[in-house]
């Protein structure tokens, strides 16, 4: 069983990354995870050995104003690090990012993923998001990706 933990930056930097997600590992270095971990909400699971089993999380794209109230979270980007014991505690992660999502107050929450990637394509599926398109130079080097959204209604 893992335990969900709200993300640290240590976790960023013990976390063993999966093989299917190490072509991006470069383009994500600390000042990328310090950033997620100061703008972001975000959360690990973490195995009774205290392996980092996956870290994941959003950040607000889009923010409204309204009037002199509180800002508003519009649109969101997740991301996810997975190492490669995932599929042995899958279903509880999977839970755990679900319930996190569900309690979102985004409207819209997107993710990018390797075209290449099925699995990840399909654990998108599951949380809810739907496919919508192909995209070019999202990714730092440029690649094509393939956009996935979470809309509420």
């Amino acid at each position: 069983e893992v335990q969900i933990v709200r993300f640290e930056i240590d976790h960023f930097d013990k976390i063993e990354w999966q093989n299917a997600q190490m072509a991006g590992k470069s383009h994500y270095q600390r000042e990328w995870a310090e950033e997620i971990a100061e703008h972001s909400d975000a959360m690990s699971a973490v195995d009774d050995d205290g392996y980092i089993v996956a870290c994941a999380g959003v950040f607000p794209t889009r923010i409204l104003k309204v009037g002199n109230g509180p800002n508003l979270p519009q649109e969101a980007m997740a991301w996810a690090i997975f190492s490669p014991r995932l599929p042995r505690y899958a279903k509880g992660v999977l839970r755990a990012i679900r319930l996190f999502l569900d309690g979102r107050p985004e409207y819209r929450i997107e993710a990018y993923v390797d075209p290449n990637h099925a699995e990840a394509a399909r654990f998108l599926e599951r949380l809810g998001f739907g496919f919508e398109r192909e995209v070019e130079g999202e990714h730092p080097d440029g690649a094509r990706l393939c956009l996935y959204a979470r809309v509420r209604h």
